[in-house]
């Protein structure tokens, strides 16, 4: 049965040995149903429940989620919920816990895997797939979670379905729908024919294992200062060309009076400290110096200078921006305590000016841009060429490579296993999509194990080949019916999850989640 099939996504909850792949994201008919907290109305309904007051009780057909065609009712939901519990690892459970129940995530999760047995059973008829009620009691027959059921005469079958408040139907039903999703897995992911097969095992033993040094492409100070004396207009041109690199946004001088708090703080010690900054403020206003008060009474590493914080952008710090010029803010809070600023001074949004400095920043841009600059091309094969001398184990760092390392301040880096043969796929893990690179290290071999620097987007790399799988027909061959199950049981695991999130993602999916806080509370966060 596929991972990620209605049953598995409860049985994880309770425990199971199951793994699934999430859900994408659907969209919320209510703010009130997202997983973030239930609407008051909700809240209000689920802790009356609780309570066991009397309330406005939501009706059997009210709506808690639906796609295209497929509308799901709650008494759909309640139905579904008992149906889960016989899956239960407890002997004597009859219905889940109240806890798990009641939590946000679990009362989302139980609607898309409701969604996805309506949705699977669409796409059996759409596709022509049926099972026999044979085959699903012969997948009953496989679950050890049913044996109990197994091992019962019908009428015994009867009364413990009762006991979860179900009947034939529901444990019928519940066969039919799993030895539906198998037989469409099977359906959606058929026998590969022999060429296919190879390739998937080719591109899996192919897989390598790189070893990688990154070189900055940074061009000497030598450089920049005769690329400015001699590119003056080039210079000047890039200045103009690109005004949003060099715009300095609005700017504050700042200076807090920070209070600490204890990890965990509780609500008295808060309100005592917000009281002492209160009064702290109100002595600031009140026309006391700032910068006095901060030395004093700062719990923060700024304190020896007066709480200054210097020069602040809206983005590092939008409090400061609230308050005018030469005004105290009000105490805000933050992961280490709270405080309260003054704002000393504001510097306008301004251009930054095409100084010296601007200038070898303008050039050192442009030299990146253009290729290699000697000096970090002179250290990438410095890298190589000591990675090569070596011999046969490259990926067993030397004395002298580690310590040219730490004197250019660089480092390696390592990959995981990836295909360098899939055409569509450039992406080297720890390196990123880089099609060079990628080209450099397909030509890599336990005879040729290390790269020539490679330049891609302002850096040289260098490349040390780890590991490289080799596939031949004659593996193949022997290694071929475990390999054939394998891959088919994967390519099944993925195959009915992957096209009921394509149909998810293609309709519109929404899950309204009040029905069901109203009828069985939701757990209500802590502080």
């Amino acid at each position: 049965m596929p991972k990620k099939t209605h049953r598995l996504l409860i049985l994880i909850a309770l425990g199971a040995a199951a793994a699934c792949r999430p859900s994408p994201p659907v969209q919320e008919r209510d703010a009130g149903a997202q997983d973030a907290g239930p609407s008051a109305s909700a809240a209000d309904a689920g802790r009356a429940a609780d309570a066991g007051l009397a309330g406005p009780a939501p009706a059997d057909d009210s709506k808690v989620g639906g796609l295209g065609d497929i509308a799901l009712t709650l008494a759909d939901y309640d139905r579904h919920l008992r149906q889960t519990a016989i899956f239960s690892p407890e002997p004597d459970m009859r219905a889940l816990p109240s806890e798990l129940v009641k939590a946000p995530h679990f009362q989302q999760r139980t609607v898309i895997s409701l969604l996805d047995i309506h949705l699977t059973r669409r796409l059996a008829r759409e596709l022509g797939v049926e099972v026999t009620a044979e085959e699903g009691e012969a997948w009953l027959a496989r679950q050890a979670r049913l044996a109990r059921f197994a091992a019962l005469d019908a009428a015994g079958r009867r009364s413990l379905l009762a006991e979860f408040g179900l009947g034939g139907a529901d444990l019928d039903e519940i066969g039919r729908d799993s030895a539906l999703a198998e037989k469409l897995s099977v359906s959606l992911a058929p026998s590969p024919d022999e060429e296919t097969l190879w390739t998937a095992y080719r591109l899996e033993r192919e897989q390598i294992t790189l070893h990688f040094v990154a070189v900055p492409n940074t061009p000497s100070s030598r450089t920049l200062d005769a690329f400015v004396a001699a590119h003056g207009a080039e210079i000047e041109a890039y200045y103009k060309d690109h005004p949003s690199e060099f715009a300095v946004p609005p700017s504050r001088k700042v200076r807090a009076l920070r209070r600490t708090l204890t990890r965990g703080a509780l609500s008295d010690e808060v309100a005592a400290v917000r009281a002492q900054l209160d009064g702290l403020r109100l002595r600031a206003m009140g026309g006391e110096d700032f910068e006095a008060l901060a030395r004093a009474s700062s719990q923060a590493p700024e304190a020896a200078s007066g709480g200054s914080m210097g020069y602040v952008v809206k983005r590092q710090m939008p409090e400061a921006f609230q308050v005018a010029v030469g005004e105290i803010s009000e105490v805000h809070r933050d992961k280490e305590g709270l405080y309260i600023l003054k704002v000393e001074e504001e510097l306008p949004a301004h251009q930054q000016p095409l100084t010296t400095p601007t200038r070898r920043e303008i050039a050192a841009r442009i030299l990146r841009d253009k290729g290699p600059d000697p000096d970090a091309e002179a250290d990438a094969r410095k890298i190589a060429a000591l990675w090569a001398a070596q011999g046969s184990s490259p990926a067993e760092p030397s004395a002298a490579f580690k310590a040219f390392l730490t004197q250019e301040t660089l480092r390696t880096g390592r990959t995981f296993p990836f295909s360098v043969e899939a055409e569509d796929d450039r992406f080297i893990p720890g390196i990123g999509s880089a099609p060079p690179v990628m080209i450099a290290a397909r030509a890599l071999s336990p005879q040729k194990p290390i790269s020539a620097p490679i330049f891609h987007q302002g850096q040289l790399y260098v490349l040390a080949l780890v590991h490289k799988g080799e596939a031949t027909r004659t593996g193949f061959a022997a290694e071929r019916a475990e390999y054939e199950a394998r891959w088919i049981k994967s390519q099944r695991q993925r195959a009915l999850p992957e096209r009921l999130d394509a149909i998810k993602r293609a309709e519109e999916v929404f899950i309204d989640l009040r029905p069901i806080r109203a009828r069985y509370g939701v757990l209500q966060k802590g502080p």
